[in-house]
């Protein structure tokens, strides 16, 4: 990583931090309704989800194609099972209002899953990940992958 490259990565880490997202929203208002503790919990979900996108980054969705290319069957028959599901559902689910549908409970998990789902859709968490490739050394991971497989 050359200077440029790091100055580079010093801007972009610092426009990311300064523009609040939809991930700042839900933490706080899930510090304010549920305590400091659904706080930390939703906090650690965007966490996780941050660490899946930059494990997906630094590794390369190269597994992932490879994976999908040998059994596109299975993902297919996956899609049609759960659109069955999905249509089944909907089609024998009484009207309710969306009031009615909430519930007041809020749970650790239910906190870390808000969390951990609003990142993975997040658009800024999506084109940090995207801009941070360009940073990423594919040599060195290269090297590194050789030596964990060897």
């Amino acid at each position: 990583m050359t200077i440029l490259d790091c100055i580079a990565l010093f801007f972009l880490l610092s426009a990311m931090a300064a523009l609040p997202s939809i991930s700042v929203m839900l933490v706080v208002s899930r510090t304010l309704s549920g305590g400091v503790s659904q706080g930390v919990m939703v906090c650690l979900g965007i966490v996780a989800a941050d660490l899946l996108y930059l494990l997906l980054a630094m590794f390369g969705l190269t597994i992932v194609a490879i994976w999908l290319e040998q059994h596109r069957w299975l993902l297919q028959i996956m899609a049609i099972i759960i659109l069955v599901l999905f249509s089944y559902q909907l089609w024998h689910s009484p009207y309710r209002h969306a009031a009615m549908a909430t519930s007041g409970k809020k749970t650790s998990l239910a906190s870390f899953m808000a969390g951990f789902t609003l990142t993975l859709v997040d658009y800024k968490a999506i084109f940090f990940t995207l801009a941070s490739c360009l940073f990423i050394s594919v040599a060195a991971i290269s090297h590194y992958l050789h030596c964990l497989c060897c």
